[in-house]
């Protein structure tokens, strides 16, 4: 899943990059509008992940049996994971993507949001956590997608402003256009 958004986002940049700056020549809406689409994954990726599964989401009673830290497939990264249990015995690992930084303790009562059509891990939070949404995620998600259609709208009304200001048809050298 996670390539399919990154081919996703590279193909949404390339466009957008060849759209604004190749075609219609607007390198400053080019620059910003691909700074932000480039940023935006990062921030909007989790928000979505976690307004999704906190608002369409089952909301579990769980407690965490374990936690501790694993070696990345490179051995150079160390990963927090959680184990943890919910009240139908079901054990769950969990790791960084589900909210899982190392800051519960063995024996803490959490609360798991699954996802009701099972397509992603659950999301883990404190049992005394008041089930809202971050709002700054989704904050900078919205300028920065913000951003980037102001900019392509910006560009394509200039390209388009200019486009009607000119002439139309084959002039020789000096001969006026009234």
């Amino acid at each position: 899943m996670l390539y399919v958004g990154a081919l996703l986002v590279c193909a949404v940049l390339a466009a957008a990059a060849i759209l604004l700056g190749g075609v219609w020549h607007r390198a400053g809406a080019a620059v910003l509008v691909c700074g932000a689409l480039l940023v935006l994954p990062l921030f909007a990726g989790s928000a979505l992940y976690e307004m999704y599964v906190k608002t369409a989401g089952e909301r579990v009673p769980a407690v965490v049996l374990d936690t501790g830290e694993k070696r990345g497939v490179k051995r150079t990264t160390t990963l927090s994971v959680c184990r943890v249990v919910d009240a139908s015995g079901k054990i769950t690992d969990l790791s960084e993507q589900q909210n899982c930084h190392g800051q519960f303790a063995p024996r803490e009562h959490v609360v798991l949001h699954e996802d009701p059509a099972g397509l992603l891990d659950p999301w883990v939070e404190p049992a005394t956590g008041a089930g809202t949404v971050d709002g700054l995620n989704l904050g900078i998600a919205a300028a920065l997608f913000a951003a980037a259609g102001l900019g392509t709208y910006s560009a394509g009304v200039r390209r388009r402003g200019e486009k009607a200001a000119r002439p139309v048809g084959r002039y020789r050298a000096g001969e006026t256009v009234v």
